[in-house]
């Protein structure tokens, strides 16, 4: 059996991946000790993610996944300030906390984000976890909450009050927080502004949550399950559009007749398929904004007249502020209290993550309802 790392009272568990795109194997490791600035947290849970399952290519194995865990603080590296053991945090993206971005308040921009979240290493290129004898690919976004125990930088989580629902909670990392600042941050909208929101997934729901706190009408949430549209307008979407019921542009013109101020595409691998087509074209999108309009396109360039395309990463804005903001909507009936996602106890990681790729579109037919899958660490 490995060793354990200080401040725990048990074994760590992970779904450890050993070939790149195979199955996920639960099994015991060991953590390395913590380092200056760093936290052991217990991990309740953690949200799926389409670059976890991304991830299964991008990692080299073996290695352990899963960014958008939530828990509670077992200890404390050397240095670290404004968190204690017995809080319970949210985990999110990862930043260096020296470069000029990160000091001027804007971590999302920082230039080592992109290395801290995918090679699998703390900055310094040391490993976090090891399997038997071998050091493996852990620190994913500096966390990998695929497991019962995470080694995560103190300035990437966020104290939360423990009454949030688990449900919520492990889907502020990522999900809520890239959704949400898409509409306040990125786009900048206001109560007097029109969204359409195209794909309903998580990211999507986040935004019409968001959309709905501010005022913004008319408020368009676009997908082809009938499910989530019902959802999108228990959560404050004036409009619900099936994508797969004929041209968007009619359908959104018919609301709207000079058009909207933004779109929010969320065009995720097999995330919004309609029919054989795939998803929406950006030719099908073209005619939502106003002439003035703002139009969000993943991976597109080509944006006619003025309309103006906005890039999201984590809605470009830090985790610190948005989450407390975030769980505070929790108590006040503003975000739902009925979870729309569903939990997959550890035991069935595995099938999770093989069969689920965040359940949306026409290739996952067996749980279309699903708007986000949770990974339970503690059962």
């Amino acid at each position: 059996m490995p060793a354990l790392a200080s401040g725990l009272a048990g074994p760590v568990v992970a779904a450890v991946l050993h070939e790149t795109g195979g199955q996920f194997v639960l099994e015991e490791i060991e953590l390395d000790d913590l380092r200056a600035g760093e936290l052991l947290v217990q991990v309740e849970a953690c949200g799926v993610c389409h670059t976890d399952v991304q991830g299964k290519t991008l990692l080299e194995p073996p290695c352990v996944l899963g960014h958008e865990g939530t828990g509670t603080v077992v200890a404390c590296g050397p240095g670290v300030e404004g968190v204690s053991p017995g809080d319970c945090v949210v985990m999110s993206y990862p930043s260096c906390g020296t470069c000029r971005q990160c000091l001027d308040g804007q971590p999302f921009h920082c230039p080592s984000n992109l290395s801290l979240s995918l090679d699998g290493r703390r900055s310094d290129g040391s490993p976090t976890m090891r399997l038997g004898l071998e050091w493996i690919n852990g620190a994913w976004f500096q966390q990998s909450a695929f497991a019962t125990h995470a080694i995560v930088p103190a300035r990437s989580v966020v104290v939360v009050d423990p009454s949030v629902p688990l449900q919520i909670r492990a889907v502020l990392g990522c999900g809520i927080l890239t959704g949400a600042g898409a509409v306040v941050n990125a786009l900048a909208l206001d109560g007097a502004s029109s969204l359409a929101v195209v794909g309903a997934g998580g990211v999507g729901m986040a935004a019409v949550m968001a959309a709905h706190l501010i005022g913004i009408q008319p408020l368009i949430a676009v997908d082809v399950v009938t499910a989530r549209l019902d959802t999108a307008l228990e959560l404050g979407a004036t409009h619900a559009l099936d994508a797969s019921a004929g041209d968007l542009t009619d359908q959104i013109r018919a609301i709207a007749k000079e058009g909207i101020d933004a779109v929010i595409h969320l065009r995720q691998p097999d995330n919004l398929g309609v029919g054989s087509g795939g998803p929406p074209s950006r030719r099908d999108l073209r005619g939502h904004p106003a002439p003035e309009g703002r139009l969000r396109l993943r991976g597109s360039s080509a944006v006619p007249d003025s309309r103006k395309p906005a890039s999201s990463p984590t809605g470009r804005k830090r985790a610190t502020p948005v989450h407390p903001a975030a769980h505070r909507l929790v108590p006040a009936r503003q975000v739902p209290a009925r979870p729309t996602g569903r939990d997959v106890p550890a035991r069935r990681h595995q099938r999770c993550v093989r069969c689920e790729h965040v359940r949306t579109g026409h290739q996952a037919r067996c749980r279309d309802d699903t708007v986000k899958n949770l990974h339970l660490l503690q059962e």
